[in-house]
C-alpha cells in the first residue's frame, strides 16, 4: 500500500515467491489487479502467473483479459500460456485475431501454441498467412510448438511463400515439431534445395 507506485510494483513482483502464503498473496494480488494503476496491475498479472494455484487462472481470464490497459492483458495472456490454461483456448484465440495492440495478439499467438489445442491450428493457420510478419512468426512458431500433425500442413504451406522470412520461420518451426513427419517434410526440402544448386 505504499504511496509511491514504483514501490507498489516491486512488492508486487515478489509477492509470489513467499512460499507457502498462497491464502495470504493472493487476495493482495487481486486487489492490486482490479483497482491499481496499469504499470502496478500489469506487475500483479505477471505475479500471478508464479503462483500455483488453480484460482489465479479465474481472476486472470475473468478480469486481466478485459483490462483497459494493453499491458495488462499482455501480461495476463502470457500467464495463460505459461499455466497451459486449457479451458481459456476460445478467449485466447479471440485475442490473437481482435485485439487491438500487437504485442497482446502476439503474446496469444504464442500461449495458443504452449497451450497446444489442435481446435486452434485453422486459426493460426490463417493468422500465419497474413501481411504483418511479426503475427505470421508467432503463428508459424505456435504451429511448430502444436504436439498435432494438423499443424504440419500450414508449415508445409508456408515453405511455398513468396517471402524468405516465412519459410525460414517454417523450417524452424518444422524443427521444433514433435511429429516425425515433420523429419521428413524437411528432409525434401534438403533434397529441392539440393537438386536447385
Amino acid at each position: 500500500h505504499d504511496p509511491n507506485n514504483n514501490v507498489r510494483q516491486a512488492a508486487i513482483e515478489n509477492l509470489p515467491y513467499f512460499e507457502g502464503q498462497e491464502e495470504r498473496v493472493i487476495p493482495l494480488l487481486v486487489a492490486a489487479l482490479e483497482s491499481d494503476t496499469p504499470k502496478v496491475r500489469a506487475s500483479a498479472a505477471r505475479a500471478l502467473a508464479d503462483i500455483d494455484n488453480n484460482n489465479v487462472l479465474t481472476y486472470l481470464h475473468h478480469s486481466a483479459l478485459k483490462d483497459t490497459d494493453a499491458w495488462v492483458r499482455y501480461f495476463a495472456v502470457r500467464a495463460l500460456g505459461q499455466r497451459k490454461a486449457r479451458d481459456c483456448w476460445k478467449t485466447l484465440t479471440q485475442i490473437a485475431q481482435f485485439d487491438e495492440a500487437n504485442q497482446v495478439r502476439i503474446a496469444a499467438i504464442e500461449a495458443l501454441g504452449q497451450v497446444g489445442e489442435v481446435q486452434t491450428v485453422p486459426i493460426l493457420a490463417r493468422l500465419s498467412q497474413v501481411e504483418e510478419a511479426d503475427l505470421a512468426h508467432a503463428a508459424l512458431m505456435a504451429l511448430g510448438q502444436m504436439p498435432h500433425s494438423a499443424a504440419l500442413s500450414p508449415l508445409q504451406e508456408a515453405l511455398c511463400s513468396h517471402s524468405l522470412a516465412k519459410q525460414l520461420d517454417a523450417i524452424y518451426a518444422l524443427g521444433q515439431h514433435r511429429e516425425t513427419e515433420a523429419v521428413t517434410i524437411l528432409q525434401q526440402v534438403m533434397r529441392v534445395d539440393e537438386s536447385r544448386q
